[in-house]
């Protein structure tokens, strides 16, 4: 019955985004209270959090702000993270949560498949994510060149379930030919500026496994006040 309590506080505070939308086509686009002080946070991916470069990454790096992590996730294209400079371990876990699912599904449609972005979503997450990867394969489609996700925030902590976002810019990558590897003639406007640049937010959970992963997404495009604010 907690569990369900949780839930559904989560769901309410998610109805409260009223400036997001269902996720477009192209887009995949304080410490916690129950967790043990002793027990590292895990994500979807096995492993502690905080951690060093995500799977697959070429480098890492400190900013101004907190640490960079730059991830190759396939031929010709490469996702950097810029995570907060300061955050507990038990937030960040929850923050890698949405992380790893933006590079998971970018991954699986440029042809890795060294991990599962499967294991990373659960529910409503699972179709969306499912839809979005078919998508690509079906048109013989995937992706080069640069992805920024940047600012990403636990926005609320109902027991086991958060709301996080983080401001994705793609407007540095193209749609290609999976075949030939050639970029399409025709680019969709979200791999341009400002369309490209937007709010993606999730609602996540950690299962009874410790893992936390993606089980609701939603987004804001521009000129939506969320996807004005990554413009800043």
């Amino acid at each position: 019955m907690t569990a369900m309590r949780s839930l559904i506080a989560l769901a309410a505070v998610l109805a409260t985004c009223t400036a997001c939308a269902e996720p477009r086509p192209f887009t995949p686009g304080g410490a916690l209270a129950d967790t043990p002080a002793d027990t590292p946070p895990r994500t979807a991916a096995g492993t502690a959090a905080p951690s060093g470069s995500p799977s697959g990454s070429v480098g890492s790096s400190a900013s101004g702000g907190g640490r960079v992590d730059t991830v190759t996730v396939g031929p010709g294209l490469t996702v950097t993270i810029e995570w907060p400079a300061r955050e507990s371990a038990g937030r960040t876990a929850m923050l890698k949560a949405l992380t790893d699912y933006i590079v998971g599904v970018r991954r699986a449609v440029a042809g890795d498949t060294t991990t599962d972005y499967r294991t990373l979503v659960q529910d409503d997450a699972s179709r969306h994510a499912l839809a979005w990867v078919d998508t690509f394969r079906r048109d013989g489609h995937s992706l080069q060149g640069h992805i920024r996700i940047y600012r990403p925030a636990v926005k609320a902590v109902v027991g086991a379930g958060a709301e996080v976002s983080a401001c994705v810019d793609e407007s540095g990558a193209e749609l290609i030919d999976a075949r030939t590897r050639k970029a399409l003639p025709d680019q969709p406007a979200w791999t341009r500026s400002p369309d490209g640049i937007y709010a993606q937010m999730a609602g996540v959970r950690r299962g009874d496994d410790g893992v936390w992963r993606v089980i609701s997404l939603q987004h804001a495009q521009q000129p939506q006040d969320p996807a004005k604010e990554c413009l800043q």
